[in-house]
């Protein structure tokens, strides 16, 4: 993550410096989250905030579409449950310092 922020850093110098956001996937363990809020909330890694819940792999058993053994990232009405869970989580852990809400579903 510190090469990221610093790639970004020299590549600003005559700019504004873009936001960088770590996107990530609802079906993370516990403890990946936590180490996730930790350096989202370290100021040394620059992190503007996180993009939470983008596509899953899993696939639920409820799923009935005909395409449901494909592969690829699986989003939408299927990932409502997991992903909702995931931003109350990712919520709790940054302690809501760099969290905003947008939701397509």
């Amino acid at each position: 993550m510190l090469s990221v922020t610093k790639a970004v850093d020299l590549n600003s110098t005559k700019l504004k410096r873009p936001k960088v956001f770590l996107k990530i996937a609802p079906d993370l363990v516990d403890s990946d989250k936590k180490d996730i809020a930790k350096i989202a909330l370290d100021k040394q890694y620059g992190v503007d905030g996180l993009i939470v819940s983008n596509t899953t792999i899993s696939r639920p058993d409820t799923l009935l579409s005909s395409f449901k053994a494909e592969s690829g990232g699986l989003s939408g009405k299927p990932l409502k449950d997991l992903s909702t869970e995931c931003i109350r989580e990712m919520y709790k852990y940054v302690q809501s310092a760099i969290f905003s809400f947008f939701s397509s579903l």
